[in-house]
């Protein structure tokens, strides 16, 4: 647990976003949505939640390079095993 959170955080400070915002974008983006379980019918404010964070991406991902994709992409899949595992 401890060497993914660390992971994430180098790969976050060596990732070339275009500006903080993006960043704090991003961030947010990788966050866990609140109150969402896994297995139960998620509430109008959930999926709401969840299409706002999907365009974000989509965003994100129009903005950014192939290479800085790669990297993001990485985070994202660690960000999801590091959510497993709590």
């Amino acid at each position: 647990r401890e060497t993914l959170s660390k992971e994430i955080t180098e790969l976050l400070d060596v990732c070339p976003f275009i500006s903080s915002q993006q960043r704090t974008d991003f961030e947010f983006m990788i966050s866990p949505v609140e109150g969402l379980e896994s297995g139960r019918r998620p509430t109008e404010s959930q999926i709401s939640e969840i299409q706002k964070r999907r365009a974000m991406k989509k965003r994100i991902w129009s903005e950014v390079s192939d290479d800085t994709k790669q990297i993001l992409e990485r985070i994202v899949i660690l960000t999801k095993d590091l959510s497993k595992l709590n």
